[in-house]
């Protein structure tokens, strides 16, 4: 299952600006629901800027944290074995966010 979904931002200014958003891959649990995900975000620029790349990124989703070891080496394969090898190895590396101080459910 792939999908994309658009988002925009919610100011006046960049409203404009689409945030194209693509499950590139995923993995299922036994009971159907996902173990992980691996989200890309690409943004082409206007024609006027050259028709270059202008934002991307990469959103690794896992269910848990305890194999990271293991499972950002899967995932990272994985994003690779769709072609996005090039944006991995453009020299801005892969970064693991901590959201332990984040502040869920409100």
């Amino acid at each position: 299952m792939q999908g994309v979904s658009v988002g925009t931002w919610n100011l006046p200014v960049l409203e404009k600006i689409q945030f194209p958003n693509t499950v590139i891959d995923y993995e299922e649990n036994i009971d159907g629901e996902y173990d992980w995900v691996i989200e890309f975000q690409c943004i082409q620029a206007p024609a006027w800027m050259g028709e270059r790349i202008s934002f991307y990124a990469f959103n690794f989703y896992s269910r848990k944290f305890k194999n990271a070891d293991e499972l950002i080496p899967l995932m990272e394969a994985r994003a690779r074995a769709r072609g996005l090898g090039p944006f991995i190895d453009d020299g801005r590396d892969l970064a693991i966010i901590d959201h332990s101080e984040c502040q869920y459910g409100h």
